[in-house]
């Protein structure tokens, strides 16, 4: 019965390292502790009476590797595969700014250019239009000379009115003066 015993807790023992091999594997695979695993199991196949079991053991570590490493495969198989169409589209989307940035950037140099010519010839067109507005022709002279001369009449009659105001206003105050001084 003791015997029974030990055997049920190396099972049990075999168990929570199986388990716990299946969670390393399923969290990280890590080749090298799979190989002592391995090791350790075939150790133990020459050391045990029950060869059969242990070869059972070893065949179910196998397969599961294999399932695990078939998978783990895959997985990287399409990885690669879809690095492959990214490396791809990246590759064609840099051919296509590389060609079309010189493009852009004579076009925009073009664009520039061209705003500039016709700002410059906009600022020589206004400059000779302020400038040539301002030379009067004849009969601007004639009319300008006929405008301020009637101003400088309008503006002699309103200074001698003015003044009419000024020497009646001075009159009055001294008429106030002389009857005041009077009294």
């Amino acid at each position: 019965m003791n015997s029974a015993r030990s055997t049920e807790d190396v099972d049990n023992e075999d168990l929570f390292a199986g388990l716990a091999l299946q969670r390393q594997w399923d969290d990280k695979p890590d080749l090298d502790q799979l190989y002592t695993t391995l090791m350790e199991v075939y150790c133990k196949l020459e050391n045990n009476e029950d060869v059969s079991e242990q070869q059972e053991r070893l065949y179910l570590l196998g397969t599961r590797v294999k399932a695990k490493t078939g998978s783990f495969m895959n997985s990287w198989r399409y990885k690669m595969k879809h690095m492959a169409t990214n490396v791809r589209v990246l590759k064609m989307k840099k051919k296509t700014v590389a060609w079309n940035i010189p493009r852009i950037e004579q076009n925009y140099l073009a664009k520039c250019k061209f705003y500039q010519k016709k700002k410059s010839f906009n600022e020589v067109y206004d400059k000779l239009g302020r400038i040539v507005s301002r030379l009067p022709n004849v009969k601007q002279l004639d009319s300008t000379a006929s405008e301020l001369l009637n101003r400088r009449i309008k503006i002699m009659t309103k200074i001698d009115k003015l003044k009419e105001q000024i020497e009646a206003q001075k009159s009055q105050i001294d008429s106030i003066y002389l009857l005041l001084s009077k009294e």
